[in-house]
């Protein structure tokens, strides 16, 4: 908060690990900045891995009341955007999930030149790529230590004081989530009301893989809690809302479900949109879908959907192609293997 109230800092940066919660920590500051007014209009958008350039500009001129493009193309809709921007006196863009450097004159964002009114919050994995787009200010968030570690656990597992057999699991276990903030809480929520023949097979499986690689502590983890759903149908539906695209709407996720009959277990209309919902809040509580206020979307941190999409083409051979302007379908021998195929914003050009 300091360094977005100084006047010499346009640009401020937050990096860290995927699963350290920098979501978290932009969202707390852009509430903040809301509630004590230090800038007139604070606006969040997400760019994500695979960044779209014209759905970054419909979100940003959504949140600022800009609803019509008259324009068609990028190029065209980019200078509505930045002089909408400038009529705002003073403004925080917070650009959540960075991948690659972003042209912020493409988009259509002012420069510090442009707008000194406009500061710019960015979140991303690497150093060097807020370094690339001119972040003057940025702060590191690390991981958590084994006593924050721990006391999250445990405040997500519930009360522990009268279970020491579990408390001394669970000082282990919060170790082996490597200091990770949704580790640790889907880990932990994935244990509730077990009882400890559950607690020490999660610490086993997450043994296993001491010495392997960072990702795979991750991978492993994450993927316990997949696990321990209860039920075929929850386990499918959560592959669902991670395979057909980032913060997919209900209405999708109640189209494709019944296609893919996830919900067959009820036999009417009524009972499957129940059905959904129900699932829905089972996985918030599992916390592998976020507990978002929109009640049209679902959002799912973007380390869980990882893990979540090779769950998927692992076990079911669901492939997901992610990515923009992709010019060929997979190899053959890879497409002959694949239940799914699903193809989230790709535009490929008809054969000619």
């Amino acid at each position: 908060m300091n360094a977005l109230r100084d006047p010499e800092v346009s640009m401020v940066g937050v990096y860290g690990l995927g699963g350290v919660d920098k979501t978290t920590l932009v969202e707390q500051v852009a509430q903040i900045a809301k509630k004590e007014k230090t800038f007139d209009t604070v606006v969040m958008a997400t760019i994500s891995k695979t960044p779209d350039i014209k759905t970054i500009q419909e979100e940003i001129a959504d949140k600022l009341g800009l609803h019509h493009f008259e324009e068609v193309t990028v190029a065209g809709r980019a200078p509505r955007l930045c002089q909408r921007i400038k009529m705002e006196k003073t403004i925080l863009l917070v650009l959540d999930d960075i991948w690659e450097a972003l042209d912020l004159k493409k988009v259509g964002i002012p420069s510090e030149g442009e707008h000194s009114g406009c500061k710019i919050l960015m979140t991303s994995r690497n150093l060097d790529l807020l370094r690339s787009m001119r972040v003057t200010k940025h702060f590191w968030l690390k991981v958590l230590n084994d006593e924050e570690s721990l006391s999250l656990f445990k405040s997500m597992a519930g009360n522990l004081d009268k279970e020491p057999d579990k408390h001394q699991i669970a000082l282990q276990l919060a170790k082996k989530c490597a200091g990770l903030p949704i580790l640790i809480v889907t880990t932990a929520r994935s244990l509730i009301d077990q009882d400890i023949h559950a607690w020490k097979d999660a610490l086993s499986q997450l043994v296993k893989i001491d010495n392997e690689a960072f990702e795979e502590i991750t991978y492993s983890a994450l993927e316990l809690s997949y696990k321990r759903l209860k039920g075929n149908e929850i386990k499918a539906f959560f592959l669902l809302c991670a395979t057909i695209g980032k913060n997919p709407s209900v209405n999708d996720l109640f189209k494709y479900g019944m296609g893919l009959g996830i919900f067959n277990s009820t036999n009417t209309m009524e009972g499957a949109r129940n059905r959904l919902h129900n699932m829905i809040s089972a996985l918030k509580a599992s916390c592998l879908l976020e507990d978002d206020t929109s009640t049209t979307r679902v959002k799912m941190h973007d380390v869980v959907r990882e893990v979540a999409i090779s769950i998927a083409y692992r076990d079911y051979h669901i492939l997901v192609i992610d990515r923009d302007d992709a010019k060929e379908f997979p190899p053959t021998d890879i497409l002959s293997k694949c239940s799914q195929i699903i193809m989230c914003h790709c535009h490929i050009p008809p054969a000619s």
